[in-house]
């Protein structure tokens, strides 16, 4: 006789090889052995049971944890790091087949796989339609999260998922990474001192400023001594041929 498989509550087919239910239990086991899961993403803090645990552990099942109470008002919301991490982990083929699942596979669940289906191009209309058939309470703070989602397009996800960073741990570094500092090409002259930030070297050389008539301000100052000594010697011939009068 063959056994009888019981799918985990508000079991779904969301997508090729990403799954959707409630929280699993022991009456689950021969149902999830026979979809051969890889991984599980799991949106809640319990645990599961002894049958459970063991069954994963005996097939190496990866966890990925991303725990969330959910959207609850007036103010508690679901961190977009928790909605991406999730996100990575559903589209990262080499975790196919997968299973993302909350306490009771509806709401939370349902908040994380608009989000999926906002970043795989649905309307948004089709995107609410699937919630509220997988939900007996619509949360007005789903609907507004998967529509304000800052994930957009399954290209970016796919990329992070095959090179399995964690959105987290990258935000981290590139905080904690020191600013770079671009110099102002508009202050300094380009070359090593620009770069470095040293103030450009003076140049000895009188400046030289170009006025109305073509005559610069430095040709000038070399031309006054010679006219101060040719008005002196002017002046004095004048008074020489005064005296001599």
């Amino acid at each position: 006789m063959a056994a009888l498989m019981i799918p985990p509550l508000n079991f779904e087919h969301v997508s090729p090889g990403v799954f959707r239910s409630g929280f699993p239990t022991r009456r689950n086991v021969d149902f999830m052995r026979k979809l051969g899961l890889r991984c599980i993403v799991r949106l809640c803090k319990d645990k599961y049971s002894p049958e459970v645990a063991a069954y994963m552990k005996a097939v190496s099942i990866r966890v990925v944890d991303c725990i969330t109470e959910g959207n609850k008002e007036p103010f508690k919301c679901i961190p977009q790091r928790i909605i991406r991490k999730a996100l990575v982990a559903l589209s990262n083929a080499q975790y196919h087949p997968v299973l993302v699942h909350c306490s009771n596979g509806q709401q939370t669940t349902g908040c994380i796989v608009g989000c999926l289906r906002k970043a795989q191009g649905w309307a948004l209309s089709a995107v609410f339609d699937e919630y509220r058939r997988h939900t007996a309470k619509v949360r007005a703070l789903d609907l507004q999260c998967i529509e304000l989602s800052s994930v957009h397009g399954v290209s970016g996800l796919q990329r992070d998922a095959l090179l399995e960073t964690d959105p987290e741990e990258q935000s981290r570094g590139t905080e904690d990474a020191a600013p770079m500092v671009v110099p102002q090409k508009d202050v300094h002259p380009s070359g090593s001192d620009a770069l470095a930030g040293t103030p450009p070297a003076v140049d000895d050389a009188p400046a030289c400023s170009e006025e109305a008539d073509g005559s610069t301000y430095a040709s000038r100052d070399q031309e006054r001594p010679e006219m101060e000594r040719r008005e002196t010697n002017n002046e004095m011939g004048q008074t020489g041929g005064d005296a001599s009068g």
